[in-house]
């Protein structure tokens, strides 16, 4: 989170800071995987209860951005770019972001996408289409012989990669976004959840030798890779190598990066989620009022997101996932994603119907396109 949030307010060692996604995917497979595998092996996997829980996890707080966003941007943007981002408001909280983002920016590094305040959903939407999936895959394949269980996943994996690093070189803008090509990186992680349940590392020297390499590949991919890179293919394999490491290095007591268990690291991994979701639409809008994000703008865009990933955090992920885990799957489908779409449908159909309220402007404003009709607000703000 830290290498995205440092990419994102541009600052030029952190050039491939984009590559925290990747890691995350990776973790995300790691932890789903581990989850699944535990239950299925002990009989008291249902699809219902995951669903629930990810439901929990996952929609409170994006739905609480996706809203502050939309009522910000009522404000602030023009009626074409508000029209556009309450599409992408639907399109996020419904798991298909990835897919419209892809479809209206093309490339994730285009000068306009900086200007998307949802933009960072995109791998939500990745990561929503992957449990779709991933759940039914492992119950087939768990159904084979045990002596399969490895071989069958690393040849999955492989084939994954393979996929990835050919539809990088042919559709570079489709395979930044899109399922297929991002499949083998949560693939890595639920191959070591699985690993992990057979074999533990033996010794203190393998696991700061994992945590070192792995250490070693992240930091070098933040460093080196860059807007320019082919992403993600081959280079997309690094960091989420490097994470899977430092994972498995990690499950030995005494690893060489126990800076990872102080407490402010330890902070930052319980509001990462929370620290995601808000950052981007302050640093988006900021570039939509061309505002500069300089040394003083960045630290307080980092505070201030900081704070609301706290108190977003504190008052609904953890209030959310604790009331929910009471909760039976039909009320928490209903409440918390159902009735909630719906809403938004609702509103966003409204705003899209009304063309955006572009009676909020002068209608000089209201006419010109996007592109000019952001630095026009901007003057009058």
């Amino acid at each position: 989170m830290l290498s995205v949030l440092l990419q994102h307010l541009n600052c030029s060692i952190f050039s491939g800071g984009f590559v925290g996604v990747d890691i995350f995917f990776v973790l995300s497979g790691f932890l789903i995987t581990s989850q699944i595998y535990k239950e299925a092996r002990d009989g008291t996997f249902s699809l219902r209860q995951f669903y629930k829980r990810r439901i929990n996890r996952i929609l409170p707080a994006l739905l609480a951005v996706a809203t502050v966003t939309i009522a910000v941007g009522a404000i602030l943007i023009s009626p074409e770019d508000l029209v556009r981002l309450t599409k992408s408001a639907i399109s996020a909280t419904t798991g298909v972001s990835n897919v419209f983002f892809w479809s209206t920016y093309g490339t994730y590094f285009s000068a306009n996408a900086a200007e998307a305040p949802l933009l960072h959903t995109w791998s939500l939407g990745v990561e929503e289409q992957f449990y779709v999936i991933w759940p039914l895959l492992i119950l087939l394949l768990l159904k084979l012989n045990k002596r399969y269980w490895l071989a069958s996943f690393a040849l999955l994996t492989a084939g994954a990669i393979a996929v990835s690093q050919i539809g990088t070189s042919l559709v570079a803008s489709a395979s930044y976004y899109l399922l297929p090509t991002r499949f083998f990186e949560l693939m890595i992680g639920g191959m070591l959840a699985l690993i992990l349940s057979h074999k533990q590392l033996e010794s203190r020297y393998y696991s700061n030798l994992c945590s070192i390499v792995g250490f070693a590949l992240i930091a070098g991919s933040i460093l080196f890779l860059n807007k320019d890179s082919s992403f993600p293919g081959i280079n997309a394999l690094w960091p989420c190598l490097g994470a899977a490491l430092l994972i498995w290095g990690g499950t030995k007591p005494g690893s060489a990066f126990r800076i990872l268990t102080i407490r402010p690291m330890v902070f930052l991994g319980l509001i990462s989620y929370s620290l995601y979701l808000w950052h981007w639409p302050i640093i988006s809008y900021l570039n939509y009022l061309n505002i500069e994000i300089g040394p003083l703008v960045g630290s307080t865009v980092a505070v201030g997101s900081i704070l609301l990933a706290w108190l977003s955090w504190r008052f609904v992920e953890v209030p959310m996932r604790r009331s929910g885990a009471a909760l039976s799957f039909q009320r928490v489908f209903f409440l918390r994603f159902a009735i909630p779409i719906v809403a938004l449908f609702i509103v966003g159909g409204t705003i899209i119907y009304s063309n955006g309220f572009p009676q909020r402007f002068d209608p000089t404003c209201s006419r010109v396109r996007s592109n000019v009709g952001r630095k026009t607000v901007a003057s009058w703000l």
